[in-house]
């Protein structure tokens, strides 16, 4: 059965991965190989897994999107945003490596290559961005929220992520990069947006 799923996953890689649907079909199927391997998948494509389950959820609020969203609370509260005052530059490449999805770049890139998959969708910019522009169409406006009461948060307890879909910077028919916000919440409301470039 995980031959026949990892066949159908070669045979979808063979043509750009762009559309929404194309990148639902594709996350659906590698969690279907992930599934199975449940003492690895937690410590080996974290990142990886979380964005498979954001893909066919309209809200995550346990494992790894709890973990992430409490992460991104220490991050903004140490940035100032809320009591804190600054960030070394080793924790603010982490910030960023979250924020502009590299971390899910490259465990999607190690987990194709580790069941020797094609995995151009990860390795070349183009693919990678016009794949992004199809995720994030299907991941726009489903919130991370993180509800564990054995975590205590200064001032974020949820994500959201938007982005309009007609502002994509082109250049001929190739994707560059478009710009999306991260509204970061708390008990609520709305407390911060974080805009940038996803490519």
């Amino acid at each position: 059965m995980r031959k026949d799923i990892t066949e159908k996953i070669r045979l979808h890689l063979a043509e750009p991965v762009t559309r929404e649907a194309d990148v639902v079909y594709l996350l659906v199927e590698i969690r279907k190989l992930l599934e199975p391997d449940k003492k690895v998948r937690p410590r080996r494509y974290p990142s990886l897994w979380m964005h498979c389950d954001w893909a066919v959820h309209t809200e995550l609020d346990r494992g790894q999107a709890s973990a992430l969203v409490a992460e991104i609370d220490e991050y903004v509260d140490k940035l100032g945003l809320g009591s804190g005052g600054g960030l070394p530059d080793a924790q603010a490449r982490k910030f960023s490596d979250v924020l502009n999805l590299r971390r899910f770049r490259d465990e999607l890139r190690q987990f194709l290559r580790s069941r020797s998959l094609p995995s151009g969708v990860c390795d070349n910019d183009d693919s990678w961005a016009s794949f992004l522009r199809g995720y994030v169409g299907v991941i726009a406006d489903c919130p991370l929220t993180c509800s564990s009461k054995k975590r205590t948060l200064a001032v974020t307890d949820a994500l959201v992520i938007r982005t309009e879909p007609d502002d994509v910077i082109l250049d001929g028919s190739r994707v560059v990069s478009f710009p999306v916000t991260w509204e970061l919440w708390f008990k609520g409301q709305k407390k911060f947006l974080w805009p940038g470039n996803l490519a």
